[in-house]
């Protein structure tokens, strides 16, 4: 059997983590990034692996999309649900996002941190970070606390 990795991305930060998670999995895998692609068959795939970047504490609509339309199929797999973002609880408080049958697949969750570099963002975006900044008295620039230690211990924890 094999793992599918399934992703969505914003910024490349989420694309980045799946990859580093399928060359760290010790089984065959195959990615895909939910946004333009389908799964056309499910019989290869025992485990999956679900990757989503949080904005304004919501996962990516591809990644719902996806789920959303494979639902049955992702219910009978072992989900493994990976979150790319800033806030370290989110992994943990995520389930009102997700359909139940979804969740209840679900076999272990990993926050593995985010990026935010605000000369990418949009203008609503910057100004969103800014206010923020204010409200926190600090700054955001270019923070990084994505940590590649996690991402391989977690690829090597699904294939354990």
């Amino acid at each position: 059997m094999s793992v599918l990795i399934v992703y969505a991305s914003y910024y490349g930060t989420t694309e980045k983590a799946a990859y580093r998670i399928k060359e760290n999995l010790e089984i065959d895998s195959v990615i895909m990034n939910a946004e333009f692609n389908a799964v056309d068959d499910w019989k290869y795939y025992d485990k999956v692996v679900v990757c989503t970047p949080v904005h304004a504490g919501k996962p990516h609509k591809a990644i719902k999309k996806f789920i959303e339309k494979n639902l049955t199929n992702l219910a009978d797999r072992q989900i493994y649900l990976v979150a790319c973002n800033l806030d370290e609880n989110w992994i943990t408080q995520c389930d009102d996002e997700f359909p139940k049958e979804f969740i209840c697949a679900v076999v272990a969750r990993k926050y593995i941190g985010g990026i935010l570099n605000k000369s990418v963002l949009s203008g609503s975006e910057r100004k969103s970070i800014e206010t923020m900044e204010k409200k926190l008295n600090m700054s955001l620039e270019n923070v990084n606390t994505v940590s590649t230690d996690e991402i391989i211990s977690f690829a090597k924890s699904v294939t354990a």
